[in-house]
């Protein structure tokens, strides 16, 4: 027997260390499942949200890049993944990509994209979920580290009665998933350099049937699933969140740079997260004044009075950059950080969601070789693809401005 199979023996025979990971999205649970299907670890995952079929009901772009390392992973092939998770699955169709503009602005039509899809994210969630035990509803609240290295994870847990309960388990190793308003990353690495953009952006969801007049215009539209019309400065894009044969789940978005030299009432870098549902008049006042500019069907999906009756929210355009330092020195506690939590990304012109499933990939090979080594070698590897990650997003969203 060599001495690299005398290894790989002798690390198959060392105790499994118990993993807590904190947050159940994209990262948590792909985390999750690449230890279990490629390491054989049970990790525990903990997510403060009630469990929901339409947590993130809405559309995603993957591409290859992320998405083909899922497949081996899921025992999939790219087809059936495909057909399982893309946005128009529901009508048999698997998230071709075309992106098409209107004529008010810059006018191309777009190309066919065959190393991207777009994908719903609450259906690639199930997929990555499948197997795995998660505690919903269970919001953690503190993590000590004990003398020894141990980790107590103090979580307030919703039992069956509706009742909250404090609740405390030990773990080896903690990993914070839980998204650009981490605790594990306030607790373990709280020097952050936050920057928000400046660019006021307002997304909004609506339900249509297909026998509606407007769903057939905004079906003649859909045809590539990402649409968008740019009048001056300002940018109006629809795309496809979900599909069955009966009715079409869209998602719109206006988004504009902030006029930084007078009072701008859709910009508010300042306001606190519970926030984001409160919109503005002059949201509304704004977009009917260049409503006769749009085309059809973004006149349709556009009326300021049917937006009022829409899910509204405000998106702030933020990066996050964690100090590098400060990952590693939690690292040697047995803290890791990845997806939003280590690297927050724009929602626009951002790559998270496939920067976290290749975070959650690398960090499972560390977890499973159970040393604080691994962990930082994880942090070194990882830290430059964040860099420049977050500089082509912070690039992409200052291309939105000058088109």
């Amino acid at each position: 027997m060599s001495q690299a199979e005398d290894h790989d023996n002798a690390r198959k025979t060392m105790p499994r260390p118990s993993i807590t990971i904190i947050g159940a999205g994209i990262s948590g649970l792909t985390l999750a499942r690449t230890l279990l299907t490629k390491h054989g670890i049970k990790a525990r995952i903990v997510e403060k949200a009630g469990k929901s079929v339409n947590r993130h009901d809405y559309g995603i772009t993957l591409h290859a890049s992320a998405y083909t390392r899922l497949l081996g992973i899921l025992k999939v092939d790219e087809q059936g993944f495909k057909k399982r998770v893309a946005v128009d699955a529901g009508i048999g169709g698997t998230g071709k990509m075309v992106m098409r503009r209107g004529s008010g602005g810059s006018s191309s039509s777009g190309d066919d994209d065959d190393e991207s899809f777009r994908a719903n994210r609450s259906r690639l969630e199930e997929m990555l979920g499948e197997g795995l035990d998660v505690e919903w509803e269970s919001e953690v609240e503190d993590v000590r580290v004990e003398e020894g290295g141990k980790k107590i994870v103090v979580a307030a847990v919703k039992d069956g009665d509706g009742l909250i309960k404090q609740q405390e388990e030990e773990s080896d190793m903690v990993v914070g998933a839980d998204g650009a308003h981490s605790k594990v990353r306030r607790r373990f690495a709280a020097e952050v350099d936050f920057k928000t953009l400046p660019f006021a952006v307002y997304n909004g969801r609506r339900m249509v049937r297909h026998e509606d007049w407007e769903a057939k215009r905004i079906n003649a539209l859909l045809e590539g699933k990402v649409v968008e019309q740019k009048v001056g400065k300002a940018i109006f894009q629809v795309s496809l969140n979900d599909c069955s044969r009966e009715e079409l789940s869209v998602s719109y978005t206006y988004s504009r740079p902030a006029r930084t030299k007078e009072e701008d009432a859709l910009f508010r870098p300042e306001r606190p997260k519970h926030a984001a549902r409160e919109m503005p008049e002059e949201l509304f006042s704004e977009i009917g004044e260049v409503r006769g500019k749009l085309e059809e069907a973004f006149r349709t999906v556009f009326d300021p009075n049917l937006m009022r009756t829409d899910r509204l929210l405000n998106w702030l355009m933020r990066t996050a950059r964690v100090d590098r330092q400060k990952l590693r020195e939690a690292a040697d506690q047995g803290v890791a950080l990845l997806g939003d939590s280590a690297h927050a990304q724009p929602i626009l012109g951002g790559m998270g969601a496939n920067e976290a499933i290749e975070d959650a990939i690398h960090l499972a090979a560390a977890l499973e070789k159970g040393s604080r080594d691994s962990m930082k070698q994880y942090v070194n590897e990882r830290y430059g693809v964040w860099e420049v990650g977050l500089a082509a997003s912070e690039q992409a969203t200052s291309k939105l401005v000058k088109l």
